[in-house]
């Protein structure tokens, strides 16, 4: 059975619109299986890029390291700890 664009968004829509109130902001989760399909081969491979509603938040790196290790993440971390710092 082959699914189009419109059948997708009724059965979303029938979800929400079945749904109880709840009081925490809710998400819909949406699984599909591929049967019948060889994804090794190069015409079968699902190639999609999705564009999520919100800005993930700029997130912080920190490194434990040491010597020249320390040194090179020095370059991209936001923080650098070596061992006198533990």
């Amino acid at each position: 059975m082959a699914l189009d664009k419109k059948s997708i968004d009724k059965a979303v829509e029938q979800a929400l619109a079945n749904k109880s109130e709840r009081k925490f902001t809710q998400s819909v989760d949406i699984a599909i299986n591929f049967r019948d399909l060889d994804f090794k081969k190069p015409e079968n491979r699902v190639n999609v890029d999705v564009v999520l509603p919100h800005a993930a938040k700029q997130v912080k790196v920190a490194v434990f390291a040491e010597g020249q290790l320390a040194v090179d993440a020095k370059k991209v971390a936001d923080a650098v700890f070596g061992s006198a710092d533990i």
